[in-house]
């Protein structure tokens, strides 16, 4: 019937149950991956990401893990978009014409009106800024 612990109120259900699947052998198991492969859809490879592979700990007597990163080779510019009127065209933010020498600074932005301006340079200190 079954190796697991059910509630005895439910044993009599269980042969009401259906099977879904049967990976009773190593063949089945085989051929059901076969077959679920074959439904997943293909996925073009993408130019404009960076992919690394990295093995990172597992806890302690476990083996280690693959995980693979996904880096945009552009970096995603973040904007708020805004209207001067509640009828006119959204506009978005943009970088100030300061935004190439501050942005190494700091990662601490804010809007102010269109622009993205810093807020706090946090490695320099309040009497650097």
């Amino acid at each position: 019937m079954s190796d697991y612990k059910f509630h005895p109120d439910l044993h009599a259900m269980l042969p009401l149950l259906p099977i879904l699947t049967d990976f009773s052998t190593t063949e089945k198991v085989r051929k059901i991956r076969k077959l679920n492969a074959g439904m997943m859809p293909v996925v073009e490879d993408r130019n404009d990401v960076t992919t690394e592979d990295r093995m990172i700990p597992g806890p302690e007597g476990a083996p280690e893990v693959r995980v693979r990163i996904y880096r945009p080779d552009t970096p995603i510019r973040r904007a708020v978009a805004y209207r001067e009127k509640e009828d006119a065209v959204m506009s978005l933010s943009q970088e100030s014409a300061f935004h190439a020498r501050t942005a190494p600074l700091t990662t601490h932005f804010a809007t102010a009106r269109d622009l993205w301006v810093p807020t706090s340079f946090p490695t320099s200190g309040m009497i650097g800024e």
